[in-house]
């Protein structure tokens, strides 16, 4: 039966309520108590497989009786692995109350997974799901509507032990089960079994201020050791607003956070059988250095995912940060047998040297480093004359002028060096520029320049040098390449995809992080600069460019140093994202190279 109130809806509008009511997804009565289903999704979002697992055999979900009296938002959130064939082989979920954890395991108990899919082929997935349980007073159709629960997360703190004793200002969870493929058999019609409790998980009362656009605008009443964890799971939550009058509105009310500890030690390390390589790829050694011939050795870290797959390589470590990318790539095309831990698959870390050499060639090279401009070396004074020419042991290219890389203009740019008898640049002279910016960020690259010295008699000499760069856009040799460009075009598209450092969940932690050189030719003994990047979401410095600088050298000395900084990925809201930062820096003479 039509309740009263919705006589006067259209039968389109009434039919679509009726199809919510038989899914169990909405009660008969539009004022009434109402459970949704926030669709499945990839556990970890970095780089999912294409098809997500599909749940059939679900019941309706009974809205707790206990609960119908209370205007208290309640959920259930599901961690799911399963295997190739649709097997849960775990299943943790995490409630704010006992009877809402019920409802649903009710209705599940027949249920049944289709499996995950990538490329076509069934593969290891894991998921999440939840049920979330609003009040009467959210209803939809209300014109005076407290807020309604659209999306939801758990949030995540560290803890010394697996198991800690909360503080009476937060309650344990007794709503949260962890069960294993021995734990699951939904074919079985006996009685519901008796779930392990998770002892790390604690459900944490707040009050919440949701504003206009869904969103938690402010957490009070926390206790000061939950504070963080729980701010960063309120970003990932939606409401729909709280209205008066049919018109939304700023609301304060209570909702109960779940928090789930997470220990010290990382799990994932200690995968009782290793994961085992079956496919690997040799790396390609970088076109934009293939003129170099510079050997390099890149360590790279990353973690086998339970599909065997690579995700989240990165730099630990890498003689050149020009070779990084394309030890990362090579990485990220091996394939493993995945780490095992008590009978299923586990993210495991690893870390593996990647070496670069050109086979037959000997290290060091003319390249860039000397080229047609030398002339004659019985021009050069006698004191810079020499056998051996300077060999490159840390090159990197310069960075292309962000404002010049934005509007897509090309250019070139030719500088002159000293090399001393140790192997740095001692001087420097802008000799050729088809702009003032391609000159001033060559020469800053030039500066970090080092060499093993030239040698004459097998004595190290002194020796004058050109460098010569043609800033063709494409980003191959300027530190941008594909990461960069399609971040840039994000940066004009989707602007609002990048975030402040504000909203960052913690403080950004550096993995290498180099500090520039004293400009040479700086006219004052001490600078400042201001320098904007954006870390992508793998943690790397890409697009920096020049706030302010007391001169234009100090900025561009700045920008050639971040342009090889990588951090731990940045998160906000507990997942990897590209952030826009701003660092400052100050330069002494004390750093200028003798």
């Amino acid at each position: 039966m039509i309740p009263h109130e919705c006589s006067r809806v259209s039968w389109i509008r009434v039919s679509c309520l009726l199809a919510l009511v038989a899914a169990g997804l909405l009660t008969p009565c539009a004022r009434a108590q109402e459970v949704t289903l926030v669709p499945i999704d990839w556990r970890n979002k970095y780089d999912p497989p294409d098809q997500l697992p599909a749940l059939q055999g679900v019941s309706p979900v009974e809205f707790p009786e206990g609960m119908k009296a209370s205007n208290q938002i309640g959920y259930v959130l599901s961690e799911v692995m399963l295997d190739q064939s649709g097997k849960v082989l775990e299943e943790i979920r995490h409630a704010t109350s006992d009877a809402c954890l019920d409802a649903v395991r009710h209705a599940e108990k027949n249920a049944k997974w289709l499996p995950g899919k990538r490329d076509g082929k069934p593969v290891v997935t894991a998921i999440t799901y939840a049920y979330i349980f609003n009040p009467a007073s959210a209803g939809a159709n209300l014109a005076d509507a407290t807020p309604r629960l659209l999306e939801v997360d758990v949030g995540y703190r560290t803890v010394k032990a697996t198991v800690f004793n909360p503080p009476p200002s937060a309650s344990k969870a007794s709503g949260a089960e962890v069960k294993s493929e021995k734990g699951v058999d939904r074919d079985k019609k006996s009685a519901i079994p008796t779930p392990t409790r998770l002892q790390n998980t604690v459900v944490v009362k707040a009050e919440i201020t949701v504003g206009l656009n869904g969103g938690i605008s402010a957490v009070d009443s926390v206790p000061d050791e939950y504070v963080h964890a729980v701010k960063i799971a309120a970003k990932n939550w939606r409401f729909s607003p709280a209205r008066q009058k049919g018109e939304p509105v700023v609301a304060k009310i209570p909702v109960d956070f779940v928090l789930v500890g997470r220990g010290g030690e990382d799990a994932s390390k200690k995968s009782e059988i290793p994961p085992k390589v079956i496919k690997q790829f040799k790396p390609v050694y970088p076109l934009a250095m293939r003129i170099s011939r510079m050997r390099a050795e890149v360590v790279v870290g990353f973690i086998v995912d339970i599909e065997g797959r690579v995700v989240h390589a990165g730099v630990v470590r890498s003689s050149n940060p020009l070779f990084d990318e394309a030890a990362i790539e090579a990485v990220r095309k091996w394939r493993f047998q995945p780490g095992i831990k008590n009978g299923r698959p586990v993210n495991t870390r690893m870390q593996v040297p990647i070496m670069f050499s050109i086979q037959g060639e000997k290290e060091g090279g003319s390249g860039p480093f000397v080229t047609k401009r030398r002339g004659d070396l019985s021009k050069v004074p006698e004191a810079f004359r020499y056998d051996t020419p300077p060999v490159p042991v840390n090159y990197l290219p310069p960075v292309y002028p962000y404002a010049l890389l934005r509007d897509g203009v090309k250019g070139r740019a030719v500088v002159g060096y000293m090399v001393n008898e140790k192997g740095a640049v001692v001087r420097s002279e802008l000799l050729e520029a088809s702009s003032p910016e391609f000159g001033a960020a060559l020469v800053a690259a030039v500066e970090a320049f080092q060499f093993r010295p030239a040698m004459k008699s097998g004595v190290p000499c002194p020796a004058m040098m050109v460098y010569e760069e043609t800033f063709e856009g494409d980003g191959l040799a300027q530190l941008v390449g594909d990461e960069g460009t399609n971040l840039l075009r994000r940066e004009k598209k989707k602007p609002q995809s990048i975030h402040g450092a504000d909203d960052l969940d913690d403080k950004l932690r550096p993995s290498f992080r180099k500090p520039p050189f004293f400009p040479l030719n700086a006219k004052s003994d001490t600078g400042r600069a201001a320098v904007e990047f954006i870390l992508d979401e793998t943690g790397r410095a890409r697009l920096a460019r020049v706030v302010s600088a007391s001169e234009d050298v100090f900025g561009y000395a700045a920008v050639q140093a971040v342009s090889s900084w990588r951090f731990d990925p940045p998160m906000v809201g507990g997942k990897p994202a590209a952030v826009r930062v701003r660092v400052p820096f100050s330069f002494t003479a004390v750093e200028k190279q003798d």
